[in-house]
């Protein structure tokens, strides 16, 4: 299994690339962190230099893009769901959001007295899935395990149905509805395997190749800022790449990010 941040995790194909163009990645690196240190001191502008490793070093990205885009990640999906769904997910599987599904689960909620039929009729009538911008089809995940409270997630966790079902209420004569999605279920986070040939319409293997890079020239003494990628996929995922499930209220919910996993550390 392949932790993006930790080039420990890195399958030997992928070191022995790494390895193979250490010289390349860690000239560029070097230059880049020379540029930045004399951009830092100067009192007006003046022109910079390319890094002559430019173009071998975005040969190397593309070459590694080609290896990765056949191999799985751990990630972590963050949403909100009742104890029922959970018990549906690790039986079928995790459904990538839609329409439908979403019509099912504000169903199912009216059903068992969760939103009222008027509640359920002013969610549905408003979810972000029937407009056309902003739309991220399918179900995300992200390959650094953030803290539920972290800004990027605390909204997914919080309201229940996740993004298709709040983000339009916001300033609208429905945005009442909004603290009624918080009372249901609870946050969760889900550990998955994702299999990169798969996720973002089979491109995800360049942004992937490209932060896999860094960290390795960071193992080389280069200091970049730690960067996540969120994965989206558009199928179903079967049960089998469910790793584990963290649940709010759980000892294992709150140090997600903070201590967990080991080998994960937050950015200072």
């Amino acid at each position: 299994m392949i932790d993006l941040w930790d080039i420990g995790t890195y399958d030997s194909e992928i070191k022995d690339y790494l390895e193979s163009h250490r010289d390349i990645i860690d000239g560029y690196s070097a230059l880049e962190r020379k540029k930045d240190i004399m951009v830092a001191k100067l009192a007006t502008w003046v022109p910079i230099q390319p890094n002559r490793f430019q173009g071998d070093y975005a040969a190397t990205v593309d070459g590694l893009a080609e290896i990765m885009s056949t191999k799985t990640l751990r990630t972590f999906h963050y949403t909100r769901m009742t104890d029922d769904e959970v018990e549906s997910v690790q039986a079928e599987g995790m459904v990538p959001t839609s329409v439908d599904s979403l019509n099912n689960r504000v169903d199912r909620q009216v059903a068992a007295g969760g939103l009222t039929p008027e509640q359920g009729t002013r969610i549905i009538k408003r979810p972000r899935l029937r407009t056309d911008f902003g739309v991220r089809k399918g179900f995300w995940s992200t390959t650094v395990p953030l803290h539920p409270d972290e800004s990027a997630v605390k909204l997914l966790v919080e309201h229940w149905g996740g993004e298709s079902a709040y983000w339009l209420l916001v300033g609208t004569e429905d945005e009442d509805v909004i603290s009624v999605l918080k009372e249901i279920g609870r946050g969760r986070v889900f550990e998955i395997t994702v299999p990169l040939a798969e996720a973002n319409g089979g491109l995800a293997g360049f942004s992937v190749a490209r932060i896999a890079v860094r960290e390795y020239a960071c193992s080389l003494g280069s200091e970049f800022l730690r960067e996540g990628l969120d994965l989206g996929v558009e199928h179903k995922l079967p049960p089998s790449n469910i790793l584990r499930i963290h649940s709010e209220g759980e000892e294992g919910y709150t140090v997600i990010g903070r201590g967990y996993p080991t080998t994960y550390k937050e950015p200072e």
